[in-house]
Parts: structure tokens; C-alpha cells; sequence
């Protein structure tokens, strides 16, 4: 696996992203969310204002979760971020991201979030041997989410994405427009969660099988801007300390003992 390659598994499910926590994969290319032996996610694309923001750190330390660091490039290096960007990610039967925008500055400021999503639904072999697709697939909006899906004969799968924060839903992704205040936060949750069949499934129902849902989980509640009492603002890391994220006194942490608190459903910022 490349070295800007970040993973994280539960059992046969896994993630494979870049360090900005993005999915771009190409036919042969081993990144994605996938299920059960295929991908159901391809492309899951973060920009800030219409650009990819850079890496600051990343935390990979448990296995199931991953946090990753991001701030939108000022130009120059004598000019610290005036936004941060931090997307949690844990995996579970499809996987749960929270993305928490802060304005560290001090006067109101005006953003908007895009996050591009695809699926191509290749499964391992076609990945490894480069095959092409056979079938169809498809994109909509349905009831407040976007649903992915690939169609054979009367062979079907879907992915379905909903996000909490009202954002403007399209058949390639999400938008949030964001009105910040000075000095505060704002959150959004984002459940990824495949779907075979009519069984629904997602990161918060993939440890005891009797928790495994057979329909839709109930919606997130709405994205959230909260006051921050003066936060800190993020410095640009030197070339020695930028690739140690994951083993950085900073950002250490202790593996998780126990399967079914790891998968409680994380509560959502800003409930």
C-alpha cells in the first residue's frame, strides 16, 4: 500500500483512502469503502471553497477509526489557516463520518463544503485484474439521500448516503453553504451504508448480529454551529514532524477492548 494510503477494517469491511481522507479510485486502483467482497464507494471527494484542502496530521491509531487534519492553503507560509477542517471516520457495515468546519477567525466568514461521492461497484477481482464492469449503474436523489446503485439483470446494490445540516443533495454529492461566526464551529454527520437486497447496512450496527439493520437508521440530527471560547489556531508542521502523526504523543490512544462500545452510535456534534 502506498505511504499516503490511510486504512481502516472491520473484519471483511474496510476503507482505503488518501492522507486527505479522499477516495479516487480507477479500475485498478485498491481504494474505496468496500462490503462483502465489492466497492461501494469509489469517489468520496472533500473541497473547501471548491479546492482540496491541505494535510495537516492525520490520526490512525485504532484500527476501526481514523481522523484526518485538514486546512485550506493561505499561499504563503507567513500566513496561519484561518479554517480548520477535521473529518472523523469510523468503519463498521459501511462507515460514519463526522466533518467539523472551525472559523478561527474573528469575524463572520462565508464557506462553502462539497463532498463528491461515486460508486462503481467493482468487486475484488475486477479491482486486482483491471476488468470491465458488466451491467448498469445509476444515480438519484431519493427521499433526502443519494442513492448510488448498480443494476444486472435482477442482481441489485446500493449505496445510500444521507448527511445531516440540510445541505443541497445532487446526484454527484452534497453542498453546504456555511455561514460561520466568528470564532465557532459547525458539524455535520455523514452515514455511508450499503445496501443488498432489502437488508440496510451501517457502521453502527456491525458488531452483535442481532443489532444488524434490516431498514433505514433513523436521520442524524441537523448540522450545527456552536460559539468556541478563542480555539487555537492550527500552525503549519515542519517536514520532520509531518509524517508522525500516527505515532505522536498528540494524538496517542489506547486500542479499544470492547467490540460493542467501539460501535455505540456516536453522538452527533452538536446535538
Amino acid at each position: 500500500m502506498p505511504k499516503d494510503e490511510i486504512s481502516i477494517l472491520d473484519g471483511a469491511t474496510f476503507v482505503v483512502s488518501d492522507s486527505h481522507g479522499d477516495v479516487e479510485a480507477g479500475p485498478d486502483q485498491v481504494q474505496g469503502l468496500f462490503f462483502r467482497d465489492t466497492r461501494f464507494l469509489s469517489r468520496w471527494v472533500l473541497t473547501v471553497d471548491g479546492e482540496r484542502p491541505d494535510v495537516l496530521s492525520v490520526e490512525n491509531t485504532k484500527y476501526f477509526e481514523a481522523q484526518f487534519f485538514l486546512y485550506p492553503p493561505t499561499g504563503t507560509i507567513y500566513e496561519n489557516p484561518y479554517l480548520s477542517v477535521i473529518r472523523k471516520r469510523k468503519v463498521g457495515d459501511g462507515f460514519h463520518e463526522d466533518v467539523t468546519v472551525l472559523n478561527h477567525r474573528s469575524e463572520p466568514l462565508s464557506v462553502e463544503i462539497r463532498l463528491e461521492a461515486g460508486a462503481d461497484f467493482a468487486d475484488l477481482f475486477e479491482v486486482k485484474d483491471a476488468l470491465e464492469k458488466k451491467g448498469e449503474t445509476y444515480r438519484e436523489v431519493r427521499e433526502g439521500e443519494l442513492v448510488l446503485g448498480y443494476r444486472r439483470e435482477g442482481f441489485v446494490r446500493e449505496t445510500r448516503i444521507s448527511a445531516s445540516g440540510h445541505p443541497e443533495i445532487s446526484k454527484d454529492g452534497f453542498r453546504f453553504r456555511l455561514e460561520l461566526a466568528p470564532q465557532s464551529e459547525w458539524n455535520t454527520c455523514i452515514d455511508v451504508c450499503p445496501v443488498l437486497g432489502d437488508e440496510v447496512w451501517s457502521s453502527s450496527t456491525a458488531t452483535i448480529p442481532t443489532w444488524r439493520a434490516r431498514t433505514w437508521p433513523s436521520r442524524w440530527t441537523s448540522g450545527s454551529q456552536r460559539r468556541r471560547p478563542s480555539p487555537p489556531i492550527p500552525t503549519r508542521l515542519s517536514t520532520s514532524t509531518a509524517g508522525a502523526s500516527s505515532t505522536s504523543p498528540l494524538f496517542a490512544s489506547t486500542r479499544s477492548s470492547s467490540r460493542a462500545s467501539r460501535y455505540q452510535r456516536p453522538a452527533c456534534p452538536g446535538s
